[in-house]
């Protein structure tokens, strides 16, 4: 029978895959049967599978495929590798893909490490990511653009230079399925606006919606400290 001997995605890459980019599958396998021939499907984890693409000599073999998933989140990729005597194989990977919440991750990081050095442009940014919450696609592009210029605006000064390049790249990713037409998901929003509750956070009290905030432990603590 055949035995899949490694299985990796492209979102464990250092750039990562985003929601609406496309995320690709590599297999290898062996299979002392010279002679048998290899079908693959792969669940994506998202309700949906496929066929892969299958390329074997001798007794090696490697599978490939690609999907593009609508939602963040951690999906469980399996495939299911079968040869022409009914051996078959299965192995899983875990694609984590990004969105608005590691959007949110990822500026939360930096205001810890410092990168984000004014609590002023932390609550902006916080309070931009909100603005997202619609699925309207004229809306969501404006929304996007005005936080590309706000980072843009404060590289170098209250957000590190380098920094700023990431949020920037996180930025234009998200971007691409508006340039698209593709608009969001529902699901890809934070929140639904109506539930959030103002709450003071900062010295200088400023307004920020907690509700996208709050379940997050290091956010708890951040509060803790400034309140």
């Amino acid at each position: 029978p055949p035995q899949i001997t490694s299985f990796e995605n492209s979102s464990t890459s250092p750039d990562g895959v985003f929601i609406g980019e496309e995320l690709t599958i590599f297999t290898e396998f062996t299979d002392i049967g010279t002679l048998d021939t290899h079908t693959a499907v792969v669940d994506w984890g998202d309700g949906t599978s496929s066929l892969a693409t299958v390329t074997e000599s001798g007794d090696t073999g490697t599978i490939s495929g690609s999907h593009v998933f609508d939602l963040e989140g951690s999906y469980t990729i399996t495939i299911s590798l079968m040869d022409d005597d009914l051996g078959q194989d299965i192995a899983t990977t875990t694609a984590a893909i990004i969105g608005f919440e590691g959007f949110q991750n990822k500026i939360l990081e930096g205001f810890e490490a410092g990168l984000i050095g004014n609590q002023g442009v932390f609550n902006t940014l916080i309070q931009r990511l909100e603005l997202l919450t619609t699925t309207d696609q004229a809306n969501g592009t404006s929304q996007l653009n005005a936080m590309r210029h706000f980072v843009l605006a404060q590289a170098g000064k209250h957000i590190e230079a380098d920094f700023a390049e990431c949020l920037l790249s996180y930025i234009n990713r998200l971007a691409e399925p508006l340039a698209n037409n593709e608009g969001f998901s529902d699901d890809s929003a934070f929140v639904n606006p109506s539930s959030h509750r103002n709450t003071r956070f900062a010295a200088k009290g400023e307004l920020v919606n907690l509700d996208l905030l709050y379940a997050d432990e290091r956010f708890r603590d951040l509060l803790a400290t400034t309140m």
